[in-house]
């Protein structure tokens, strides 16, 4: 039933891109660039950064593909969110979508997306999404670890969202991820939660394995029938076993994060606190110097001026 859905989907999405028309293409060695004439410029920096991305990413992952892929830039918001509202599957606020089975990405186009994104972590995430399904074979991936083996290779990650992690952490705002096997949460503030907490339990299964077992365990993994059975003969531990202990070290990663940050707050406030206290200092001699002027002014009024006071500096 689910792959029937599936493929309803898929057909719908194709039908909405063939709607489109795309005049100009650009091939390269790894893919195809497909968008609309105002876009010449994105599809050539594309063209000239984006090989080099890959072979990266590919070394990074331990996984070489040799699978070409396209890419579809879209120009204009409305179109991209009838793609996005035709698949139930993909979060709202989408900048970008994969679709494995016919090796094609589609993004919208750099001015499109909100302020200070990184359009190639955009694109790379996407490209993982193609690679991780060359790499899984027919076998079904939960939906977790593809988006946690997604973000863990596109490096996105940052100060930002392990501050935004934790406070949504320290708020009970963890979620059970054995409930998102093959969807994302309904509501959509709950999707960031699940995307950031995939990241941390992908990263915590590299941590607690090291990142070569994790390779290996990708290495053979479309050789094998269930993800499940195999997450466990391997790692001697169940999928359900370590997402509740990944959950549970949260609130010690917590703490960890708070520590570490803390120390970082204390090297940035101490030359605040330093050059506060230097123009205090400065501020209060100065005001004791008036007063003492003033005091001088005051007893020279009383004194009688049969001499004459000479001051010598040295």
């Amino acid at each position: 039933m689910k792959s029937i859905y599936k493929s309803i989907i898929l057909f719908v999405v194709f039908i909405l891109i063939g709607s489109f028309t795309w005049s100009e293409e650009l091939k390269k060695e790894y893919f195809t660039i497909e968008y609309e004439p105002s876009d010449a410029k994105f599809a050539k920096k594309i063209a000239e950064r984006f090989p080099s991305i890959i072979a990266e990413t590919n070394k990074n992952v331990g996984f070489y593909s040799s699978d070409r892929f396209k890419i579809i830039i879209v120009h204009s918001k409305a179109k991209f969110k009838e793609m996005i509202e035709s698949s139930s599957r993909l979060p709202e606020k989408s900048l970008a979508l994969a679709i494995p089975s016919q090796s094609t990405m589609i993004a919208l186009n750099p001015p499109s997306m909100p302020a200070k994104t990184d359009y190639f972590k955009v694109l790379t995430h996407e490209y993982l999404h193609l690679l991780l399904n060359e790499i899984k074979g027919d076998i079904h991936v939960p939906l977790w670890f593809n988006e946690g083996f997604v973000q863990y290779f596109a490096g996105q990650w940052s100060f930002t969202r392990e501050v935004e992690f934790v406070m949504r952490a320290l708020q009970g705002k963890s979620l059970n991820l054995n409930l998102y096997n093959y969807r994302y949460p309904d509501h959509n503030s709950h999707v960031q939660t699940f995307y950031m907490q995939s990241y941390y339990t992908f990263k915590k299964l590299v941590t607690s394995y090291s990142l070569r077992e994790v390779q290996r365990f990708l290495d053979d993994l479309s050789e094998q029938k269930d993800f499940r059975t195999y997450f466990l003969s391997f790692f001697g531990v169940s999928v359900r076993k370590f997402l509740e202990r990944a959950r549970e070290s949260i609130p010690s990663h917590i703490i960890l994060s708070v520590f570490y940050s803390g120390f970082g707050i204390i090297w940035v406030i101490i030359p605040i606190i330093l050059i506060v206290a230097f123009i205090r200092k400065k501020y209060v001699a100065k005001r004791i110097e008036e007063e003492w002027e003033k005091m001088e002014e005051e007893e020279r009024e009383f004194q009688v001026p049969d001499y004459e006071i000479i001051d010598n500096e040295e």
